[in-house]
């Protein structure tokens, strides 16, 4: 299924399929686009990166910090995590599932996009300087994290690495040893400066990417407080371009209508979020338009409606219909401050057991009627804004599916 992609008229918002940058695919094909695009007399003026760090989140980094102090056997005290972290040295690396770009000093802008199985999209000048909204409201300062180590000088190289890897897994079954090997490969896409400083691409088999800077492909490292402080405190339901890789999510992705799903989803076709975000944001307007006659169930079956844990298909109108609601609502917020979707919405956060991931932990000022208003808004649009794009670069007869986990 092929996808049509528009013209670069971004609404203030990034946006993949309004992106009018081609893809191209195999090791020549991108290695000879991008040293014709880039001019290597050129020096760099800084790097921006659309969208969100995925690892840059709050409950990322709470649990990337956790998880160092039981590994250090130092999670036994708060003085303790604080004494070990304050010593902790990592990569310069975020994770990331929208493009970045290269600016440079003549005001030319390089923007570019690892996909799966050695292809990119890649473009000039097409997103401009102040189009830094994506899926995800930006939580860190990209040029503060690269560019003061990259800026001024001339992108000399531009080269990409394969690996392979195999892994192999040994058990027992009805008392017979039996072998599983399971092989991957992944790229690197090395944007090489002078005196051998990089910006490395790293494809990810779980979805999306990494950013890192490193030198002779030796990740630089740096203290991880400092990393820590140059996260921005945006709390924000997190929406990601193809799979999150983290589980459990909901996959949402286009599929022609005969098409049923299979077991790899292109990125090109979908988008994810966690089960909570949909839990919160999203399923009531999932389930007031979900269509029976597109699902078909098991005749002992017992559950109508939306399926959590398995497929929900939406033809067309039905999403449309999905998107109108969403935007009824964002109306009705602006202008009146309440709804009854609203209400509702702030009665489950109260009563609920757990804070949802995207809140700082022990901090409840973040979970005010008017910061909550606020995050469902941008909700909204982020979503539309992608399912928008989505269908305008699907076939007419079209079907969206939602994959649970």
């Amino acid at each position: 299924m092929k996808l049509a992609f528009g013209n670069n008229a971004f609404c203030g918002r990034f946006d993949w399929y309004e992106w009018s940058a081609p893809e191209y695919r195999g090791a020549e094909e991108i290695l000879r686009t991008v040293r014709k695009l880039a001019d290597t007399e050129n020096r760099l003026a800084g790097v921006r990166v659309i969208g969100a760090a995925c690892n840059m989140t709050c409950s990322a980094l709470e649990s990337y910090e956790y998880e160092h102090a039981v590994s250090a056997g130092t999670a036994h005290s708060e003085a303790a995590i604080r004494e070990y972290l304050r010593h902790l040295m990592i990569p310069r690396t975020v994770r990331l599932c929208e493009p970045f770009v290269l600016d440079f000093e003549d005001g030319t802008s390089l923007e570019f996009h690892p996909g799966r199985d050695l292809s990119a999209r890649i473009s000039v000048n097409a997103v401009p300087r102040q189009c830094m909204e994506g899926l995800n409201t930006p939580n860190f300062d990209a040029d503060r994290l690269f560019g003061q180590y990259i800026r001024g000088r001339k992108l000399q190289d531009f080269f990409i690495a394969e690996k392979k890897e195999s892994v192999t897994r040994y058990g027992l079954s009805g008392g017979e040893q039996y072998a599983e090997t399971h092989k991957g490969i992944t790229y690197r896409y090395v944007f090489r400066f002078s005196d051998r400083i990089e910006l490395m691409v790293s494809t990810m088999s779980g979805g999306g990417y990494r950013l890192s800077l490193t030198s002779s492909m030796e990740e630089l490292r740096m203290p991880y407080l400092r990393f820590r402080d140059m996260a921005q405190p945006v709390y924000q339901p997190f929406l990601c371009h193809g799979v999150c890789g983290e589980e459990p999510f909901f996959l949402v992705y286009g599929t022609e209508s005969e098409q049923r799903s299979c077991a790899r989803v292109s990125d090109a076709f979908s988008f994810s979020m966690d089960e909570e975000v949909l839990d919160c944001y999203a399923y009531p307007f999932f389930e007031k338009w979900y269509d029976p006659s597109l699902n078909e169930r098991d005749s002992d079956y017992e559950k109508n409606g939306f399926e959590w844990y398995g497929s929900n298909r939406y033809g067309r109108e039905d999403v449309q219909a999905i998107l109108r609601d969403m935007k009824s609502e964002m109306v009705t917020l602006r202008e009146e401050g309440d709804s009854p979707f609203f209400r509702q919405h702030l009665a489950m956060l109260e009563k609920g057991a757990w804070l949802p991931s995207w809140l700082p932990r022990g901090d409840l000022s973040e979970m005010t009627p008017d910061r909550e208003r606020v995050r469902i808004i941008s909700f909204f649009e982020r979503f539309s804004t992608r399912m928008e794009g989505l269908l305008r670069a699907l076939p007419d007869d079209c079907v969206i599916e939602v994959l649970g986990p």
